[in-house]
């Protein structure tokens, strides 16, 4: 009887600390999947827009402002790889740049919102063939 209660905690105690160490192991790199959903999520939105022909206005605008911010966040959820002078800072500059530089020109259409989505895709199509 001893020994089944002892065999019982043990596995208990295993199974405890087997949980705390997937959980830990779960929440590695949130930060960095967190940033990247974000990023996915206004570019699907983008793509919305477009798809519904609502091409310009303040939705669109505050899609592609929102998307140089979580370019800037991308320095904080990668510092390893955003170095100064590194390709990956230099993919992520691309990416801002390109999302500041459509927002500062403008949507005045949906061919302007497909070219717009288009540039930013293929920034991102970019990196992640590099970095994914």
């Amino acid at each position: 009887m001893k020994s089944l209660l002892l065999i019982l905690t043990g596995l208990l105690v295993g199974a405890l600390c087997a949980l705390a160490a997937a959980k830990a192991v779960a929440t590695r790199h949130a930060h960095e999947r967190a940033t990247m959903v974000v990023l996915a999520h206004h570019m699907d939105a983008l793509r919305r827009i477009g798809d519904e022909a609502a091409c310009a206005g303040e939705p669109v605008l505050e899609r592609l402002q929102q998307i140089g911010f979580a370019a800037q966040e991308l320095t904080f959820a990668f510092p390893d790889l955003d170095t100064p002078g590194s390709e990956f800072a230099r993919r992520r500059h691309d990416l801002q740049q390109a999302a500041d530089s459509a927002a500062a020109d403008g949507i005045g259409s949906c061919q302007d919102l497909a070219q717009a989505t288009g540039t930013l895709a293929r920034v991102c199509q970019e990196c992640h063939r590099r970095y994914q």
